[in-house]
């Protein structure tokens, strides 16, 4: 075996380390006991090939590669010239042979590379430094739809389902992806702290830290110096394209998908299969981008020289199972493209000078910039976009002496090949380049490595610090994010759609309908954009205008959920209740979701008809046992029933899950209240925080809703030796109105209104005092002065309406039932109330048109049934008053003025036997003397034999 001393200026194998160092221009430090090198024998790769010789030949062409194997097993590139083409910087090699030698003092990075602990170090913190102020930012975009608005994520129960049911992404039915592992990511972020946005960022950016590492980690597979490796490991954690993918939380895919693949990289490196297939695998699990690592291993086996069939097989499966397994969501994007291959690929070319322009000067970032499809291949920025391309192209195949940057180019490329292959809707995307960067971190950090950067490196990883740390502040909250996005990319229309959506959320409903029309004057098919306009209307109480848009919005997308929700959420607050339910009946047949059964049972309830509205309370329950609002409604639908107990039993289902929840303690109080319990109540209210006074007024106005006008009085007065409360005063009023006592009620009243002079309860009730004993005009004086200070309370509208109204004021009752109208539009009475006053008046259709109107919001309305009927009697449409006295009695069977009302329509349409059987049955319920007798007249008139 031949011996190499040191200091001879050729390359050097040190069998204990199967480290290369190039001494190049100073002499190699004295070799101590151990490095002993072998130039003739080489040890054998592990397939018991024996190379001959040190120096094998490679494929490279024209002898430009040589092929060095050490002993450890390790294998290098060499140029011709002795550079190596993986292990290019021997300057880098030497410092790391002698730190200290006699080349002169070595420069900072060098000393930081050579030190493990500090170079890991370096990385992590840099990266904690450039997004230290990401974790108090919101959720974003989709989001929405795979995280916030997605029930399966908020139970560890569902992580199974998460292996066999794409459907479990989204709560969204069409946004079906097979992420499993991703998911699980998210349902162990909710169980540990709900949605909380921090926690959901602080895993991102810990994935992308560990990323950073894991990539300086695994450089040494490719042959590169610690030097390289740093580089490397550097760029990828500061540079400002990655900055999205780690402030956008549904970005976790391509994080972590990175994260099995550098372990699986990683893995290239050992004998062990399984080191390589497991990351792979679990890499596909997160997220389909990862079907690109085959290509890249087989990069790798080529870089190397070493060619291993077990993993590319291995490789080959696992890649042909998943291929199979999500064929249905893969055939979709590839047989469903949202656009044509020739402008996909022409797309896609503009797109990879986009990216590297963007890789080059990451400023003007923008999370959808201003990026238009390409409508011809033969268009000339495509071409020219081609022209770079190839340029590109070239330059790297002259740079091939160089092989770690071939590979890291070769990486980037195949990464994004999946982005361009299936047609997307959003043409680019900062965070598709999360995966392709980690290879061109690589390539560059091999064009740099044999660079001095004493000077430079430092202030360059500042200006990327800053400029990542400025694209922080923008992710902050969807405001910032999209004015952003609109500012960049006035001519996009998704992020005008998206403005407008997070301008909804913080209320300004004006600017969030300018927005969504800025949107539609771009393209008017947005879906979205009408969906906020409707949003935004409804809200207003606009809720015509609204309706138009979500139906424009299901026009163009009949299938939109969100719209389907909102428009008989509309409908609900118009009080049109079955076209509530069936469109919420539609929604339901596009996904079945617990909020769209908790908006059914509202509605039932709405409708007085509480036993539906459990039923539907209850589905919504088992859907999402999380869903606050349904246990609430499900109480609310068992007390009106008083159902009691069961109530109480509902309450401590859910108090189980919110212990300290102060409504549901209050209204478990009031329950237990109703139920004669009252030590049990005072307990409940006692954990809800209620002080003494407030907890009797609480008893107090139980009793009163339970018309024990006594223990209300008891109540009260014990309330108010706590505390001179106008809510006491005011229910110790009502219960003094109801025992009759009319001057103290008011005495009682008045001094609530002397405590709170600015709330309208008081003056509500002595308005509702002086109607009571008929001194109407003082009444609506009172109401006035309650409507002044509450404009928009409906129910203070209406009571005001029928003050005037017995004042003989009928214009201006009917004005103030149109204004209560136009604050509840649900409320069904109130549209009676106005029809009566039009009947009055003598305006007939408008009172038909009332009274119809009434009868949408409340089928069930008996007395909007009946003064129909009565309409239809004086306007001799004798049949139409037969059907609605008949829809009166279907609900009301011992309605007797309905059944005299009846039997007179019968008369007049020649029917006696029908009449007759009217008055028969009327005859048989309770009457007053004289009308039973009218009613005997009528019997015995039509029972007398015909002359």
């Amino acid at each position: 075996m031949g011996v190499l001393g040191a200091g001879n200026g050729h390359g050097v194998f040190d069998l204990l380390t199967g480290d290369l160092f190039a001494d190049g221009d100073r002499p190699a430090p004295a070799l101590g006991t151990g490095a002993v090198v072998a130039l003739g024998s080489i040890a054998a790769p592990r397939s018991g090939r024996r190379r001959g010789g040190a120096v094998q030949s490679l494929a490279g062409r024209r002898g430009r590669w040589r092929f060095l194997a050490t002993g450890g097993g390790r294998c290098v590139f060499c140029r011709p010239d002795g550079r190596s083409g993986l292990d290019q910087s021997a300057r880098s090699r030497a410092m790391e042979a002698d730190p200290g030698g006699a080349a002169g003092k070595p420069i900072v990075m060098d000393r930081l590379a050579m030190s493990k602990g500090w170079a890991l170090a370096l990385i992590v913190g840099s990266g904690l430094l450039a997004y230290h102020n990401v974790l108090g930012h919101s959720f974003h975009y989709d989001d929405d739809h795979s995280i916030v608005e997605n029930p399966h994520v908020r139970s560890l129960a569902n992580v199974p389902q998460f292996f066999v049911d794409p459907g479990t992404f989204s709560g969204m039915p069409e946004a079906r992806m097979y992420r499993p592992l991703l998911l699980v990511t998210y349902a162990l972020n909710h169980a540990i702290g709900g949605y909380q946005p921090l926690g959901w960022h602080l895993v991102n950016m810990l994935l992308h830290l560990a990323n950073a590492a894991l990539l300086w980690w695994a450089a040494p597979v490719w042959g590169t110096s610690r030097r390289a490796a740093l580089i490397a490991g550097l760029l990828f954690a500061v540079h400002p394209l990655l900055s999205e993918s780690v402030n956008y939380v549904s970005s976790r895919s391509s994080l972590l998908a990175t994260f099995f693949l550098l372990l699986a990289c990683r893995g290239l490196a050992v004998a062990a299969w399984w080191r390589v297939a497991v990351p792979f695998a679990c890499a596909l699990l997160t997220k389909s981008i990862a079907i690109a690592f085959p290509a890249i291993a087989v990069l790798h086996m080529a870089l190397v020289g070493r060619w291993r069939r077990d993993v590319l097989a291995v490789l080959a499966v696992i890649s042909a199972v998943y291929v199979l397994g999500t064929r249905a969501i893969i055939g979709k994007a590839l047989f469903e493209p949202v656009r044509g291959p020739i402008e996909q690929w022409a797309t896609q070319l503009k797109a990879g000078v986009f990216y590297a322009w963007k890789v080059a000067m990451p400023v003007g970032l923008s999370v959808e910039p201003q990026f238009a499809v390409a409508t011809s291949a033969a268009s000339a920025p495509v071409l020219l976009a081609a022209g770079l391309l190839v340029s590109l192209a070239w330059l790297g195949w002259w740079a091939r002496g160089y092989g770690l940057v071939v590979f890291g180019l070769g990486w980037f490329a195949v990464a994004l090949l999946p982005t361009a292959l299936v047609p997307l809707h959003v043409l680019v995307n900062e965070h598709r380049l999360y995966l392709p960067l980690a290879g061109l971190a690589l390539a560059l950090a091999g064009l740099l490595e044999n660079r001095r950067l004493a000077g430079f490196w430092p202030l360059a990883l500042a200006i990327l610090i800053s400029l990542v740390m400025q694209r922080n502040a923008v992710w902050r909250d969807e405001e910032t994010l999209w004015r952003d996005a609109v500012a960049k990319g006035p001519q996009m229309a998704r992020p005008h759609v998206n403005l407008g959506k997070a301008l909804l959320r913080k209320g300004a409903l004006d600017e969030a309908i300018a927005a969504s029309h800025r949107a539609l004057a771009i393209d008017p098919d947005l879906d979205r954009a009408h969906y906020n306009i409707g949003t935004a209307y409804m809200r207003q109480e606009r809720h015509e205008l609204a309706i138009a848009h979500f139906r424009r919005a299901l026009d163009i997308r009949p299938q939109l959920l969100p719209a389907l929700n909102n428009l008989g959420n509309a409908y609900q607050e118009q009080g049109r209740w079955d076209l509530a339910l069936a469109t919420y009946r539609r929604a339901l047949a596009v996904q079945e979701h617990a909020s769209i059964y908790h908006n059914i049972g509202h509605t039932f309830a709405a409708a007085g008809r509480a036993d539906s509205a459990q039923v539907y309370y209850r589905r919504a329950l088992e859907l999402d046992p999380d869903l606050h609002e349904a246990y609430k409604g499900l109480f609310k639908a068992l007390r009106s029933e008083d159902r009691l107990q069961s109530a109480v039993a509902v309450l401590d289902q859910a108090l189980r899950r919110w212990p300290q929840d102060q409504l549901l303690l209050l209204l478990r109080g009031d329950a237990l209240a109703a139920l004669g319990r009252e030590e049990e109540a005072v307990a409940s209210y006692r954990r809800a925080g209620k002080e003494e006074g407030g907890m009797w007024q609480r008893l107090g106005a139980e009793a009163l809703r339970r018309h024990n006008w006594t223990r209300a009085l008891d109540h009260f007065d014990r309330a108010l030796e706590f505390s001179a409360a106008a809510l006491a005063h005011n229910g110790r009023g009502t219960a003094l109105l109801e025992t009759g006592q009319i001057e103290a009620a008011l005495a009682a009243f008045r001094q609530a209104a002397r405590l709170e002079p600015e709330r309208a309860t008081a003056f509500a009730n002595i308005g509702r005092a002086f109607l009571r004993y008929g001194r109407a005009v003082e009444a609506a004086a009172a109401l006035e002065r309650a409507c002044a200070l509450e404009p928009e309370t409906g129910r203070l509208q209406a009571l005001w309406a029928q003050a005037l109204e017995r004042a003989g004021k009928v214009e201006a009752a009917a004005a103030a039932y149109k204004r209560a109208i136009a604050r509840e539009p649900e409320a069904g009475e109130y549209y009676h109330n106005l029809g009566f006053l039009y009947a009055e008046m003598g305006a007939e259709a408008e009172a038909e048109t009332m009274f119809r109107q009434a009868l949408v919001r409340n089928p069930r309305q008996v007395e909007a049934h009946f003064s129909l009927g009565g309409l239809y009697l004086d306007q001799r449409r004798y049949q139409r008053a037969v059907d609605a006295y008949m829809a009166a009695l279907e609900l009301q069977p011992d309605y007797a003025d309905a059944w005299i009302n009846l039997a007179s329509a019968q008369l007049h349409l020649g029917r006696n036997a029908e009449a007759l059987a009217a008055y028969r049955r009327c005859v048989s319920l309770e009457l007053s003397a004289d009308v039973r007798a009218r009613v005997e007249r009528q019997i015995a008139g039509l029972e007398a034999p015909a002359d």
